[in-house]
């Protein structure tokens, strides 16, 4: 039997024995910790030695402080977020956009490189690098063990980064791009003397960019000359062509980047969307680069349309400068193949990012009367609900006094605030009885609001949709409508009237022509003619808009020109639209604020006047007809 004090004294042995086992584990890591830890000065050496660590102390030092580097590589690389498809980053390009005839534009892209495989080099140009670089590259292993000794020396002791490679190894500056951006050619069009001074860049552009300075351009000659030289001795020229080259190939201007505030920015930006969308490109596919955009614009007609605007837009400042403040013009030139030549975007597309030319912002007015009169000459009138259908000529006769009621076969057409919709001329005067060919000459709008009812509002909207005009910008089905309530672009307007100087066919206006990637051709889809209007209808179209060019404007009348003004009930907008030569111009003159209700403005005599028009001017400029 277990007494009540042996009972206590066991429980308090019980107690007892934890106690030492944690103190017997204390000590232990006490021990193991001093053994650790280095003893200085070391006991049991002298001198020197004394502060000498041991090798066991040395060993263990490495290894904690490299087991410590990779933990905290581990965890940096953990905590990085490392981009999907690193290898398309590495081989973004950039993109290069070319003039109708050939020559560089502009280019977009992070990087300035352009892709090109080996077996698409001519050999000329092969041959005028190796001449210049590395005339035993064929025999050279690829990599030069020497060359890479040097540059790890030069690197570690000196601090210099320096190459160690041949030609193999060579971070490629962009043969490809170099050609487009000298010559405005692809690489497989160089001969020997453009693929020498190419070659001759391998030095450094900065140093032998010749047009950079006269001194460059000096040693680009020399170098270039030289590099002829050289590939004769290594017997890849003969002596006979070597001969033929004594003029220096003098290479175009560099193409200027994307976003330099100029025009070619707004082309840029139109042949970008363009290009996306007909080669059926994604944004992800188009950003990583390597294409080369060869666009429908013309250099010199461009430069007639800027210089044209920008006439217009210094008269407006010095004859009105408080409501120029606030004006805008929109032009474009369609062909009527339907290739877009010139456009005029804006002021600057820094400041300004949306194009003018292609923006649906303010009424046609009476610039729209054509297409009415054209449905009207189409598909014929009825005078009566369900009746036959009545054709016209341009000798039809109708009512052009200013106030006549708008009709429906049933009797006057009102409005839904019950009034009686009448029509009205833009100067207000009554021309009585008059033909349709004669009324769309001198822009008399009321023939052509009851034209618009007796055709039929939906055969004008159908007939402006296959002329050009896109539906989304065309206005509500009720008379307005054929007095321009539609609010096309320049662009549409430009190939809306290019409609009817091409016999009544259409083609979609289009910006890129061509696409390739690193030099292979990108498939396109590309607009086709169709036809939308008779060949006859489209002839008498035409000879009204002559006829209208020669009534307002005698001086400059030419046999193959014709055009019409345009303006709105509200004085909001002003065009003059018009095509001479193949090529239809739409311009635009209208204020807005944008920096406040984005509502148009009245002109106020900033377009000019009828024998004065900003518009016609401009148009004029563009055409070459002032």
């Amino acid at each position: 039997m277990v007494t009540g004090t042996a009972q206590r004294s066991g429980r308090r042995a019980d107690h007892r024995r934890p106690r030492r086992r944690r103190a017997s584990t204390k000590w232990f890591a006490r021990a193991a910790l001093c053994r650790l830890r280095p003893a200085y000065p070391r006991p049991g050496r002298t001198g020197r030695r004394r502060w000498l660590p041991s090798w066991r102390q040395l060993l263990g030092g490495f290894a904690a402080s490299t087991g410590l580097a990779a933990l905290s590589l581990t965890v940096a690389y953990a905590a990085t977020d490392i981009p999907r498809n690193l290898n398309s980053y590495a081989t973004q390009q950039d993109t290069v956009y070319f003039w109708s005839d050939g020559t560089p534009m502009a280019r977009t892209g992070w990087v300035r490189r352009q892709a090109m495989p080996l077996k698409d080099i001519p050999e000329d140009v092969r041959r005028a690098v190796l001449a210049a670089e590395n005339e035993s590259f064929y025999s050279d292993p690829g990599i030069s063990f020497k060359g890479l000794f040097r540059a790890l020396w030069r690197t570690v002791g000196e601090g210099v980064t320096e190459g160690g490679s041949t030609i193999t190894q060579q971070y490629a500056k962009g043969i490809q791009r170099a050609a487009q951006a000298y010559y405005g050619t692809d690489v497989t069009h160089l001969n020997a003397s453009q693929s020498a001074f190419l070659a001759s860049l391998l030095k450094g552009a900065g140093l032998y960019g010749p047009t950079l300075s006269r001194a460059n351009h000096k040693r680009a000659v020399e170098r270039w000359s030289w590099i002829l030289d050289r590939m004769v001795e290594t017997g890849k020229l003969s002596p006979a062509e070597r001969a033929t080259y004594k003029k220096f190939p003098e290479p175009l201007k560099t193409a200027r980047a994307y976003d330099t505030g100029k025009q070619s920015d707004y082309l840029v930006e139109l042949a970008q969307q363009y290009a996306k969308k007909a080669a059926h490109l994604s944004d992800q596919q188009f950003d990583l680069g390597g294409y080369q955009i060869y666009t429908t614009f013309d250099r010199e007609r461009e430069t007639a349309l800027t210089d044209a605007v920008a006439k217009g837009r210094s008269r407006a400042k010095k004859e009105k400068p408080e409501a120029a403040r606030t004006v805008h013009y929109g032009a474009a030139s369609v062909a009527t193949d339907g290739r877009i030549l010139a456009v005029h975007g804006g002021p600057d597309h820094r400041a300004q990012g949306f194009n003018e030319s292609n923006a649906a912002t303010v009424q046609a007015g009476s610039a729209f009367l054509p297409f009415v009169y054209a449905a009207g000459l189409e598909h014929g009138v009825r005078k009566t609900r369900g009746g036959p259908v009545t054709r016209i000529t341009p000798q039809t006769v109708y009512d052009g006094d200013s106030g006549v009621a708008v009709t429906t076969p049933e009797g006057p057409y009102w409005d839904r605030s019950g009034k009686k919709v009448t029509a009205h001329n833009d100067d207000g005067k009554s021309y009585g009885p008059i033909s349709l060919g004669k009324a769309l000459a001198r822009s008399v709008n009321t023939p052509f609001m009851q034209l618009g009812m007796d055709t039929g509002l939906n055969e004008v909207r159908e007939t402006a949709i296959a002329a050009g005009l896109l539906p989304s910008s065309l206005g509500p089905q009720v008379p307005a409508l054929s007095l321009g309530s539609s609010t096309p672009s320049a662009i549409r307007m430009a190939g809306g009237y290019a409609t009817f100087a091409a016999a009544g066919k259409h083609t979609e206006p289009y910006s890129v022509r061509r696409i390739t990637h690193n030099g292979a051709e990108v498939r396109l889809s590309t607009p086709t003619a169709r036809r939308a209007i008779g060949a006859e209808v489209a002839e008498q179209v035409s000879q009204a808009l002559t006829d209208s060019l020669n009534a307002a404007h005698p001086a400059v009348s030419t046999a193959t020109a014709a055009g019409k003004s345009g303006t709105t009930a509200d004085d909001t907008a002003a065009w003059y639209t018009g095509t001479a030569q193949a090529v239809s111009t739409a311009v635009v003159v209208y204020r807005m604020d944008l920096a406040g209700s984005l509502d148009p403005l009245p002109l106020n005599g900033i377009a000019g006047t009828p024998a004065g028009s900003v518009p016609f001017a401009i148009w004029s400029g563009a055409m070459g007809l002032d």
